[in-house]
């Protein structure tokens, strides 16, 4: 009898209260919460206004690293860095493509989304667009860098570029 109890007091100290829901931080399901490993401590989002990047670099191909070295974030650490470099193409045909070019070095993904935005100038609309997408961990994949890009048009000036991320 004595072994009944256990069995069920174990099976009640897994099962999730309400409130907590039933897909835990490593994907484990709520009943077998009780044997994932602890949590880990949440890391800094990426919140960087990218505009000096973008318009001080100016290259008609991606750079090589010798032209465009990349810069680190400021609050990577241990575990966890993510360095950057970005630029724009020359106008062509009145158009121009804003990039950067992300590389993490940590065990996590990392959710980032490059952006831009413009006020309206006078009978032209304004700009919000933005490409976003994974950067696979390091170790389990051979693509930890990704570049990101959008195309922008002949209507639209002093851009404000921007880079958000979230490690995940």
């Amino acid at each position: 009898m004595l072994w009944l109890f256990t069995i069920l007091f174990a099976l009640a100290s897994a099962f999730p209260f309400e409130g907590e829901m039933m897909l835990q931080d490593r994907g484990l399901p709520g009943f077998l919460s009780c044997f994932r490993p602890p949590a880990r401590a949440e890391l800094p989002r990426v919140d960087l206004g990218m505009t000096r990047y973008v318009d001080s670099h100016v290259f008609a191909r991606p750079p090589t690293e010798q032209q465009l070295p990349f810069e680190t974030w400021s609050e990577s650490g241990p575990g966890h860095t993510m360095r950057f470099r970005a630029w724009r193409t020359p106008v062509r045909n009145q158009f121009f493509e804003a990039m950067v070019e992300v590389h993490i070095d940590a065990p996590l993904d990392m959710f980032i989304s490059f952006g831009g935005t413009a006020q309206r100038q006078g009978r032209f609309l304004g700009l919000e667009i933005q490409d976003n997408g994974p950067v696979s961990q390091s170790g389990t994949s051979d693509r930890t860098r990704r570049i990101y890009s959008f195309r922008v048009g002949p209507n639209h000036q002093n851009i404000e570029y921007w880079m958000t991320g979230r490690w995940g």
